[in-house]
């Protein structure tokens, strides 16, 4: 498999959950969308690290996630900032008891498009 191949099945997940997170967030289920988008944006993550380094490292913690990619060059480290936002809030939709509220929800879908546009752009670009 090459890395361009590879990248491309990641961006096809990323693009799949933030499709899904996008349905189930018009439904108001905030915690779900939440999550849906936080593994679309992971999934972004390794698309460009793939692509810019031909690697990726899958690890659970969020700072090595958002590390990888900054360190994966000035196209990937533009994206971590936006990265370690999204993954702000993996917490409290997964695992925390209280739920994320509507807006936490909109902005992480909003986060997880950012990421996979530009997850794209590299794509095309590399």
């Amino acid at each position: 498999m090459t890395h361009q191949s590879d990248a491309d099945l990641h961006l096809a997940k990323a693009a799949e959950y933030l499709e899904a997170a996008r349905v189930v967030l018009s439904q108001s289920f905030f915690n779900a969308a939440c999550s849906l988008a936080v593994s679309s944006g992971i999934q972004s993550k390794d698309a460009v690290c793939i692509l810019l380094t031909g690697t990726s490292a899958k690890s659970d913690s969020h700072s090595r996630a958002v590390n990888e990619l900054r360190d994966s060059g000035p196209r990937g480290a533009i994206l971590a900032q936006t990265l370690g936002r999204l993954l702000s809030v993996k917490t409290k939709s997964q695992y925390s008891g209280p739920s994320v509220t509507q807006s936490d929800a909109d902005e992480a879908v909003k986060r997880a498009d950012r990421l996979l546009a530009g997850a794209q752009d590299v794509a095309r670009n590399t």
